[in-house]
């Protein structure tokens, strides 16, 4: 929780003021600032914008994909062929360069459009008494000395003062995490060193106004209010490189090197050999090109980028494309309850009356359709009538209001509280306007949270002698304020002591099971009362009410996050839950989800965490399940300490408070409909549904795009390598080059670019969330990709060398229709090797082999593409190829073919061996 005591002149302790001195210091008054004074306050003051991180500009996008190691090799490898004037292959290189850039750039331009439209909750426009007259400003425009008029729904834009408060409650969970609301009054305060939510006489700037309406002056704006400290706290923490970033940096320089190397190995044989120093160059150029596996950016970017398109479509805003992959190696997820977990919507649950009925009510969302069960039977609404009174006091005693909008559904308009009990009235057939029509109130004593109760006068349709009071409050207040009560029969009897053992008990009961439990009452009053004062009438607004019964409500767990989190526990992702809540209410709803699964799982409290030191955190934090009644401020420590240990964490959060731990967490998610642009602008990811699920859709998502991945590094770098060995063979073996450079290049294009694309999509595997999460530390070549590539690349080799030697030595052929064989054999090799590399495990012949209609559209095209460069009279003249007979082409594909054959050989042999050593270990 965020302390207001700061030493800093810009943070001054404003709720310990009178009104009459902050005019003095601010140089206002109740007329407000003229125009002299807004120029010297804003002069002084500075202006009502908060510090945010630079926006990505289109240009500052466009140049970061330029910046990227493998880019900066193919420039140098366009270079070389412009230079030796080659300018197919610098036109082909160039051309390449630019889709890969500008498709990257289009889809992060894009992903930031969608984050920006949900810029919902930023205050527009307010109301201000400036020259006393009343204006209508932009939020921006507030400067410090400014008198603003707020009412209920306003969200707060800068720090205010209150100078005139009537029934102002504000939700103030967004800067301390806690769920209660707020009840704000204009009196100054003597104590000092007061937490935000114990400064009764301020709001403060990102809060929202849930109730009632009032005055106050501009205190603090910008940089310099609450909201503004927290922002500027941001800077400090850099952005932190994604772990897939981090293996694409590591892949690029190595394979750079590697390229790099074998150039400057090639360049020197063919210097040795007396070659033409600009054809060396141009073949330098050519097995660059080659070894470099330069659609691997283009695919990178198609695969995160489908990615974020499928996400937005789920719900989940993702500003840069490597988060998406990054929730795929995450492990442990720290999630809010409110809203995330819950559906941030206060429903009722039982409803007990007081002639010892109770019902299970059973309600969605703030539908009044709900249905009532008495013991699983249904009540009809004929048998609630004999509770009206019950009914009317959830009408009366209400200032909220609910209405059906087409396109959203049913909208609560007012306290979440006073939402469940409206409903319920609703639900079993009171015409909430009809009552409220008929019983005209005529007094309201607001809910105070000292008191722990509110009231109302209303109007009595039966008796124009008697006015009729209804009370509703937290259960044990009410309850003290009874003296009757009603039968089974509706006959009003006195309270004994063993019916409120009875309405205790119950009482008891509810909070157990972590409801909030309300009590409601009534009783009739004469008609001539007046209320003048509090303490001379108290007597008779305090007691002998009758009491009409307990309702209980929760804010339900959302029906789809039970199954998401069983989906994280299959999936080894522990999930966190950390919440302002007390810790029973906590436990109740983490039992329910599944988060505690045993008494393994412990449960802290905020303070028990300030207790400990790090180290100690560290040891026991994969043991904890729940942290319950922390701050903001406990989230920032709680994942360093996570990251100490290892763990990739992806943190939820939407308040200003939560955005230093969104920012320095591996995966910053803020929510959509409750967050706050400063959490938004620190997340890497916006849940525009505020769901759990979601988050859960995002990590399967990022595992599918990893695998995906290994699939096209491992069919990239086998056509790489194949290709870059078979021209160094031959050059170390005196052979001539079986391929021409701008062969070389046609088959680097063909056989990368579009199946590399469509491997990039491959449909998510069904058990992928069986999976451990992988090692982030884990190299995208990795070992078991390393071997795959190796085993493979001595078949391709082999084979097309086979072809190229056979051809050479003893068909006696030219020279050209050498190379157009070994170049048709090389380019078929791949081509096959595409249905390899969709299932790196077990047999491409499943049913999913028709899956993914991408792969075998690229495949048909870069065949296609393949008979023109040899069949047809252009390309002959550009290739220099040959044209083939048909038995030539059979036998051909029929050697090509033999690299599926080998890898389903290959994979049997493996599982097989893994069968085996399962069943000796049973055995055993």
């Amino acid at each position: 929780m965020t302390n207001l005591t700061d030493s800093n002149n810009a943070f001054k302790h404003w709720y310990l003021r009178s009104v009459d001195e902050i005019f003095s210091d601010l140089n206002s008054s109740q007329n407000g600032l003229n125009e002299s004074s807004i120029q010297e306050n804003l002069k002084k003051y500075g202006s009502n914008v908060i510090a945010q991180q630079e926006k990505n500009k289109v240009l500052k996008i466009l140049f970061r994909n330029f910046n990227s190691l493998l880019i900066y090799v193919l420039l140098g490898a366009s270079l070389i062929s412009f230079f030796s004037n080659h300018m197919i292959e610098f036109i082909a290189i160039i051309v390449i360069i630019f889709i890969t850039v500008f498709s990257g750039f289009i889809q992060e331009y894009n992903a930031g459009k969608s984050l920006e439209a949900l810029a919902k909750l930023t205050v527009k426009y307010v109301f201000v008494i400036r020259d006393g007259v009343k204006k209508k400003i932009k939020s921006e425009d507030l400067v410090v000395g400014d008198i603003i008029l707020f009412e209920r729904g306003m969200i707060v834009p800068a720090d205010i003062r209150i100078i005139e408060s009537n029934n102002v409650s504000v939700n103030e969970s967004i800067l301390t995490g806690e769920s209660d609301l707020k009840y704000k009054r204009n009196e100054p305060i003597s104590e000092q060193n007061l937490f935000i939510t114990e400064q009764h006489n301020m709001l403060f700037s990102g809060t929202s106004i849930t109730n009632g309406n009032g005055k106050g002056i501009v205190v603090s704006t910008g940089l310099k209010s609450q909201i503004g400290k927290i922002s500027a706290v941001l800077k400090k923490i850099g952005n932190e490189i994604s772990p897939l970033q981090k293996q694409i940096n590591a892949m690029s320089k190595k394979i750079s090197f590697m390229v790099l190397f074998i150039c400057i190995l090639l360049f020197s044989i063919m210097m040795l050999k007396e070659f033409n120093i600009f054809e060396s160059l141009v073949m330098i150029s050519a097995v660059a090109v080659s070894g470099i596996p330069e659609s691997f950016p283009l695919a990178l970017t198609i695969a995160l980028s489908t990615g974020v398109k499928k996400m937005a479509k789920k719900n989940a805003i993702v500003k840069d494309l490597a988060s998406v992959e990054t929730l795929g190696t995450c492990t442990v997820i720290c999630t809010d309850k409110t809203g995330t977990l819950t559906e941030n919507k206060m429903l009722a649950q039982k409803i007990y009356f007081s002639d010892d009925v109770e019902l299970t009510y059973h309600g969605k969302d703030y539908e009044p359709f709900s249905k009532f069960t008495l013991k699983n039977k249904l009540v009809d609404k004929k048998t609630l009538n004999k509770y009206s009174q019950f009914f009317n006091t959830c009408i009366l005693c209400n200032n909220s209001s609910t209405f059906l909008k087409p396109e959203s559904g049913w909208i609560l308009e007012g306290e979440p509280t006073e939402g469940a009990l409206l409903t319920v009235a609703k639900a079993a057939g009171i015409e909430d306007e009809a009552v409220r029509e008929i019983q005209k109130r005529l007094f309201e004593i607001p809910f105070d949270p000292f008191e722990k109760y509110m009231a109302t006068i209303n109007k009595n349709p039966s008796s124009k002698k008697l006015n009729t009071i209804y009370l509703k409050g937290a259960a044990e207040k009410i309850l003290s304020m009874c003296s009757y009560f009603r039968d089974k029969k509706g006959h009003i009897k006195k309270l004994k002591k063993s019916d409120l053992e009875r309405f205790e008990k119950q009482i008891h009961n509810y909070t157990n099971e972590t409801y909030r439990v309300l009590g409601l009452a009534t009783k009739n009053i004469s008609a001539s009362f007046k209320f003048k004062n509090a303490d001379k009438d108290s007597k008779k607004l305090k007691s002998n009410y009758i009491f009409e019964g307990l309702i209980a409500i929760e804010d339900p767990v959302r029906e789809e996050v039970k199954q998401a989190i069983k989906e994280c526990n299959t999936a080894n992702v522990k999930v966190i839950m950390i919440t302002g809540d007390h810790k029973k209410t906590a436990m109740s709803v983490g039992k329910k989800l599944g988060i505690i699964k045993s008494l393994k799982d412990l449960v802290l409290e905020g303070s028990e965490l300030d207790e400990l030191t790090d180290e100690e955190l560290d040891e026991i934090i994969l043991k904890v399940s729940i942290f319950a009644r922390t701050t903001p401020d406990h989230k920032f420590r709680i994942v360093e300490s996570l990251q100490r240990c290892g763990e990739i964490v992806a943190m939820t959060g939407d308040g200003v408070n939560d955005a230093p731990a969104l920012k320095k967490a591996d995966i910053g998610v803020s929510m959509g409909k409750a967050g706050t642009d400063v959490a938004r602008e620190a997340s890497n990811m916006v849940l525009a549904d505020d769901n759990f699920a979601t988050i859960v859709n995002a990590i399967r998502e990022g595992r599918s795009i990893y695998s995906n991945i290994r699939r096209f590094i491992y069919y990239l770098l086998v056509g790489n390598f194949t290709e870059v060995s078979l021209i160094v063979i031959a050059f170390l073996f005196g052979l001539l080059t079986p391929l021409t450079a701008i062969m070389i290049l046609f088959v680097n294009l063909i056989t990368s670019s579009l199946p590399a694309m469509a491997l990039s999509i491959e449909p998510t595997h069904p058990k992928i969330m069986h999976q451990k999460p992988r090692n982030s530390k884990e190299n995208l070549l990795s070992k078991y990709i390393l071997l795959k590539i190796i085993s493979v690349v001595p078949l391709l080799l082999l084979g097309t060398l086979g072809v190229f030697l056979w051809h050479l030595k003893y068909d006696f052929v030219s020279i050209e229709k050498v190379r157009t064989v070994v170049f048709v054999t090389l380019i078929l090799f791949e081509l096959f090797h595409v249905f390899n590399t969709r299932s790196l495990h077990s047999s491409i012949f499943n049913k999913n082999f028709f899956s993914n209609k991408y792969v075998f559209i690229s495949v048909f095209i870069s065949a296609i593409l393949t008979l023109l460069a040899v069949q047809t009279q252009i390309g002959r003249l550009v290739f220099k190829t040959i044209s083939l007979t048909g038995v030539e082409w059979l036998i051909l594909v029929a050697i090509s073919f033999t690299v599926i054959l080998f890898s389903e050989m290959l994979k049997a042999l493996v599982n097989s061996e893994i069968e085996e050593q399962r069943s000796l270990h049973m055995r055993i």
